[in-house]
This record gives structure tokens, sequence and C-alpha cells, in this order.
């Protein structure tokens, strides 16, 4: 009869569908990748998003099925992003060195947003367990993460001007050494121009038009504020061209 048909056609969409079930480690890197079409560096934003993956996410469900995960497997990847580094410490920090939990709770939430948006969308997955009300409470339920910020050490002023001296030195003496003297000048780069370290070692030549570099957006912190306009001194221009 009708029913058994019906039934028949159930079990058939099911077999198929175990068939073809892909794991969250199998599925994750396409998932990730659609999401870093829109950036000017797709390469190095994939690799920094699988990097989140492969710390936070593919440890606790990285070898279950997409459709057999539940809302309190996501909630425990969550809850691994909020895990202090030392459980002595009076602050909380995430597993990712430096990184405040809150901060990386977010990103690895944006993560799994990704991948199980995606498998919804291609019909992998009946519902995301992002989207249930048994998520939305557990997530209620993660006490907010206290630390306190932590500063790396500083060079006193008056000690800048020797370590500049002998900075330039060790250039001096890596060059006519025959050793690579690009870490020392990527620093003093660093320093002449008060940047963040990865605007310097990704500064590229069709960035620079005489004595102005531009820094696109897409490779700023705060990339809603669009491209940065940095004004080279003297000293920064020799230091790129004796490169």
């Amino acid at each position: 009869g009708q029913r058994e048909k019906e039934r028949r056609m159930k079990l058939n969409e099911e077999r198929r569908r175990e068939k073809n079930a892909l794991t969250v480690d199998e599925f994750a890197p396409d998932a990730i990748k659609s999401k870093c079409i829109a950036e000017q560096d797709v390469h190095r934003e994939f690799q920094r998003r699988m990097s989140q993956y492969h710390k936070y996410i593919s440890p606790v469900i990285g070898s279950l099925r997409l459709d057999k995960v539940t809302p309190r497997d996501a909630f425990n990847v969550i809850r691994r992003a909020n895990q202090p580094i030392n459980k002595g410490l009076k602050y909380s920090r995430s597993l990712s060195s430096g990184i405040p939990a809150a901060a990386t709770q977010k990103k690895v939430f944006s993560r799994l947003k990704d991948i199980f948006t995606a498998a919804k969308a291609a019909g992998l997955v009946k519902s995301n367990p992002l989207r249930s009300e048994e998520f939305a409470e557990l997530k209620e339920g993660i006490e907010p993460p206290k630390y306190v910020a932590l500063h790396q050490g500083a060079l006193p002023p008056e000690d800048m001007p020797d370590f500049c001296r002998e900075l330039c030195e060790l250039i001096v003496d890596q060059t006519t050494s025959g050793f690579s003297s690009t870490p020392a000048r990527i620093l003093l780069f660093t320093i002449l121009l008060g940047l963040r370290p990865g605007n310097a070692r990704y500064c590229a030549w069709d960035d620079i038009e005489g004595s102005v570099w531009t820094i696109p957006a897409s490779r700023m912190k705060v990339r809603q504020n669009g491209a940065h306009i940095v004004y080279l001194p003297r000293q920064a221009i020799d230091l790129i061209h004796a490169q």
C-alpha cells in the first residue's frame, strides 16, 4: 500500500545518506575554504581558519559523522575554547596562547557555523545543531571568562638607541658573513614604522609607490576601516631597497 511505499522510500533515503555520509574532518576543509573566497589572500586566511579548526574543533568532533553531531557535541567544542592554559592562573586564556578565551570562543563558533550552515545547505544534515534550543541553553550556561591582559615586556625608551645600533650592526655582520639578515631587517622596519609584525612581514612591492605604502584592508586587524596609509621615512626606504 501507500504506507509501505513511503516506508521503503524513507529507508532507501536513509541508506543513501549512510553511504554518502561524511565526517566533520572530511567536510570541514571545503566548507571553510568556501567562506574565504571573498578574502584577498585566500590561502593565508584559509590556513588561519583551518589552524583554529584543528586546534579546537577536530579533537572534539572531527571523527563524528556530520549528521550525528548533537547540540551537546557542539557545546563541548565551545567549552574547550573556554579552558585556561593553566588552571593555576587567576585569569582565563584560551588554549591558543595570548588570545583571551572570549575572543577564541567567538572565532570557534564562527568556524562551527561555517561548517554546519554549508552542511545544511548541501542536505548532509537535517538540522543545524547550533540553531537548536538545547545548544542555546547550554551556551547560556558558560560563565564568561575572566582574564587580565598580559603584555609583552617592553624595552625602556632610553635603551632604544643602543638596541637599534646593535640591530644595525647585526644586519651588517649577517650580510657580510653570507647569512640571511631578513628577520633582523623586518624587526628594524617594524620599529621604524611602529607596525604590527604581520604587516611588516607581508609588505609587498605592489603596495609601495614612492614613499607611500598602502596596506590593503584585508591585511588590517580592523578591516572595516579600509586600507591603511603609511608614509615611509628615508631610513625605511633605504632598508627596503637594500633587501
